[in-house]
């Protein structure tokens, strides 16, 4: 027994000392597993906090679309798109989404129910007034664009309805995020809903939004010069084809029908000199939901026989003093398809018309006076002023104004009076790419949405285009 004593002798150090290694490297490797799960934890977490403030940002993105409140299919989100940062941080990261246009489909300014430029007027003055109103608030139908706040003279009441009011200038107060609500309070203008629509600033000009240009001029011209002799009567309507004009508008005392066509007026004044005096132009676009508001039927039968109803509608392009002032009767335009914009009148370089001389368009104060487009008015350097109208008329501008000043007095007592966005029939695809960072790394969604402006939209793709 003392023999085997002695053989074990020394053992039990050497046994401890693995023992010990053994457990020291168990535990250092435990405690790396621990480290390594806590950072994985962490990337795991920040990542997830990324892909969800993308996620956030870009139902944001697709809401405002869907509200009609995204500034995307302007010519902002041509090129490099429109980006726009979202107010605050979700989970800690910091989300952009910038929007843009896959090839224009669209105009820029079909959203829009008003663009004010106010060019011309001074920048105390009035490009966006309004006069009367028999206790009655008078309302626009969609998004309204001023160039500058302090260039408003609301008088009575107007409600913006399911719009809101975008400005590029403020008198005290700026513009420290693309696209940022403000909340302002303007004299006299009303939003409807008022917890949902209000003031929102953008750091971009007019020009810059929705080009200084307009839409493109047909590219065959105008037609042939004409004599205001040119015409033939359909029954008890005078009928004109398209073409060239030039002085005061032979306009007959009935029915008077201009068929569809391009139509240039140099130095040409409109002005229906009884209440019998009706003129229509353009056959109605069924493509485009365009429809007559005014009735004519004196010239129902020469528009159904239109020769050229087959590109229907018709498109005034106003030179030199040319103007439409309806004292008396009424006056309407159905548009006419240029490139991709329904347009009912456009103001030429040529024009002289500006927001401190006579309006290019005015209807005048009283009753039985109407006067309708379905279309756009492009005339970014020229006045509308739309009088006190009273009684059952119809006052409607339905396509979009891109006007110098406007000034609204239509009696809240009439009943046809109508400014609003229709539903464009041109749809647009838009390419949206939401960013969120948080420590310097990145999450990136894509979204393609098909947009019908304005208001319409569809998810054509969703995916994570960079997740780490």
């Amino acid at each position: 027994m003392k023999h085997r004593s002695e053989r074990d002798e020394g053992l039990v150090l050497p046994m401890v000392l693995l023992i010990t290694l053994g457990l020291g490297m168990w535990v250092v490797a435990l405690a790396q597993y621990g480290t390594s799960s806590m950072r994985f934890g962490s990337v795991a977490e920040a990542r997830e906090d990324r892909l969800a403030a993308a996620d956030g940002a870009m139902r944001d993105a697709i809401e405002k679309l869907r509200v009609g409140r995204s500034m995307c299919a302007t010519l902002l989100g041509d090129g490099t798109g429109y980006g726009t940062t979202f107010p605050e941080p979700i989970n800690g990261a910091s989300a952009k989404v910038n929007c843009q246009t896959l090839g224009r489909g669209a105009a820029a300014v079909t959203a829009w129910a008003v663009v004010i430029t106010g060019e011309g007027v001074s920048s105390t003055g009035g490009a966006f007034t309004t006069q009367s109103g028999n206790g009655l608030d008078k309302k626009i139908g969609g998004p309204v664009y001023l160039e500058s706040l302090s260039q408003v003279n609301v008088k009575a009441p107007v409600q913006i309805v399911e719009g809101d009011v975008y400005y590029a200038k403020a008198p005290t107060s700026s513009c420290p995020i693309e696209g940022a609500s403000t909340n302002l309070t303007i004299d006299n203008v009303l939003f409807d809903p008022p917890t949902v629509r209000g003031t929102i600033c953008t750091q971009s000009t007019w020009k810059q939004i929705f080009g200084a240009n307009g839409p493109a001029l047909p590219a065959t011209g105008f037609g042939p010069v004409r004599s205001w002799s040119d015409y033939t009567m359909v029954g008890n309507c005078r009928v004109f084809p398209p073409g060239t004009y030039t002085g005061n508008a032979a306009l007959y005392d009935g029915g008077n029908y201009f068929q569809s066509g391009n139509y240039r007026f140099i130095d040409t004044v409109f002005d229906p000199s009884t209440n019998g005096t009706r003129v229509t132009a353009g056959y109605p676009d069924s493509s485009a939901n365009v429809f007559q508001g005014i009735s004519n039927p004196d010239c129902d039968a020469a528009r159904d026989a239109d020769p050229y109803a087959s590109t229907p509608g018709a498109t005034f392009y106003m030179d030199g003093s040319s103007r439409v002032r309806v004292t008396k009767g009424a006056f309407e335009i159905l548009p006419r398809l240029q490139g991709t914009s329904w347009v009912s009148m456009q103001a030429l370089s040529g024009s002289d018309r500006t927001a401190t001389n006579e309006p290019m368009i005015a209807t005048q104060s009283g009753n039985k006076k109407e006067f309708s487009v379905a279309g756009l008015i492009w005339a970014p350097y020229a006045a509308f002023e739309i009088g006190n109208v009273t009684n059952e008329a119809v006052v409607a501008l339905r396509g979009g104004a891109v006007v110098a000043a406007i000034d609204i007095g239509a009696s809240a007592s009439i009943t046809g009076f109508v400014i609003q966005v229709p539903t464009s029939p041109v749809t647009q695809t838009l390419l949206l790419t939401s960013t969120a960072t948080l420590n310097g790394v990145t999450t990136t969604i894509k979204a393609v949405v098909e947009y019908r402006a304005p208001k319409e939209v569809a998810v054509v793709s969703w995916r994570v285009a960079n997740g780490t």
